[in-house]
C-alpha cells in the first residue's frame, strides 16, 4: 500500500434530494405507461425510451456522488 492511499478516502453520497428522486421514478413510470397505452410503434419507442432516460438522469442528480 502506498503512502498517497492512505489518505484518499471512498466516494460518498454528498447529498439526496428526494424532489429530484420523486420527479425520476415519476418519468420512469410515465415511460412505463407511454410504452404500454401508445399505439403507434415509432412514438411509443420514442416517447417510451426518451422518458425513461430522463428519469435516470434525474435519479442520477438526486444521489450525487462525490
Amino acid at each position: 500500500m502506498a503512502p498517497g492511499d492512505a489518505r484518499r478516502r471512498r466516494p460518498f453520497v454528498s447529498r439526496v434530494d428526494p424532489r429530484l428522486a420523486a420527479y425520476g421514478a415519476t418519468a420512469i413510470l410515465a415511460g412505463i405507461l407511454i410504452a404500454l397505452l401508445v399505439d403507434q410503434p415509432a412514438l411509443r419507442f420514442v416517447g417510451s425510451v426518451t422518458a425513461v432516460a430522463i428519469g435516470f438522469s434525474l435519479i442520477r442528480q438526486a444521489f450525487r456522488i462525490e
